[in-house]
């Protein structure tokens, strides 16, 4: 509320008449019940405490109003989830909730970004997943170890503000492990109660309703470890179904990928012609930091580290 936020600036005291009116109007009489005579704030105009034993102060009335903050975050997801909610209408301890929301998404995405030095590993990276971000396809970016590809991943993921859903591959082969991680990137059921089948469905019905993005890190462990002569790779059939239905993927993995991507077709009777097929583009990092990009990422850690 405006008025309460220039109360907040000064010492804490007695409210006016003036104040007092202002707070009344602008919190559309929801301030009430803490105290017994909290009702006289709230009372017409010329009944404003004539006969009332003490004036309230700037104190008490930021205490009542952070009562009320604690439902913030239950009305926030009452407006993500009920399509009859309004969040343009705010909440009326906000002058102006959608604005504050705009302001803070603002601030998250520009830190995430901040977070990473301008290097060409950097920018390839970003230039290709923004890809996968406006196309919705699906992108592959390999390099070796310690290059900088799970840091610009993240950062990245976090600069889209909850719209794409970071995910480390498991590298144990079982099913539970790598739909549970899926799960918990979504916010859905995961817990022993379920089985891998129903963590498997619920992953689905997520992705089928939301329009998420999956980035996948790690994505050489979507390859099968263990090799049949008639096998195939579940976790690749998997992301096609997927894929094919709407959910785009961005794969982040090891240069190992396209060693095991081979050696598994040579080792079975599978084709991953249809995977091939899918990639829109396939990148492959420099493995090492030219001596500028070095210096740039040397300032950028040195800058977190005071920050």
């Amino acid at each position: 509320m405006p008025t309460l936020r220039k109360l907040q600036k000064g010492s804490d005291r007695e409210l006016t008449h003036r104040e007092h009116e202002m707070l009344r109007s602008e919190s559309r009489g929801r301030l009430s019940g803490r105290y017994e005579d909290w009702s006289d704030l709230f009372a017409p105009d010329d009944a404003i405490r004539t006969n009332s034993s003490r004036y309230f102060r700037i104190a008490e009335v930021v205490e009542q109003l952070a009562n009320t903050l604690h439902k913030l975050p239950e009305r926030l997801v009452k407006f993500c989830v009920d399509p009859s909610e309004e969040i343009t209408k705010g909440v009326w301890y906000f002058d102006d909730l959608l604005g504050v929301l705009v302001t803070l998404r603002a601030r998250f995405t520009a830190a995430a970004r901040s977070r990473l030095a301008d290097t060409l590993v950097t920018r390839t990276i970003g230039e290709a997943l923004d890809f996968c971000f406006e196309q919705r396809r699906m992108v592959l970016i390999e390099g070796v170890a310690g290059i900088g590809r799970t840091a610009t991943l993240r950062a990245w993921c976090d600069a889209q503000a909850g719209l794409v859903r970071y995910v480390e591959v498991p590298s144990s082969n079982d099913d539970r492990s790598f739909y549970s991680s899926m799960a918990q990137a979504l916010g859905v059921a995961r817990g022993f109660a379920y089985n891998p089948q129903q963590i498997k469905l619920r992953v689905e019905d997520t992705l089928r309703e939301s329009g998420l993005i999956i980035a996948l890190d790690e994505s050489q462990y979507l390859w099968p470890q263990y090799h049949r002569p008639r096998g195939i790779p579940p976790r690749m059939l998997w992301l096609k179904t997927l894929f094919d239905a709407g959910t785009p993927f961005a794969l982040v993995a090891h240069s190992d990928f396209s060693k095991w991507q081979a050696h598994y077709v040579k080792k079975t009777l599978w084709s991953d012609e249809q995977f091939v097929r899918r990639l829109n583009r396939s990148i492959v990092l420099s493995p090492e930091h030219s001596k500028e990009d070095m210096l740039k990422i040397a300032r950028a850690v040195s800058r977190g580290r005071s920050a």
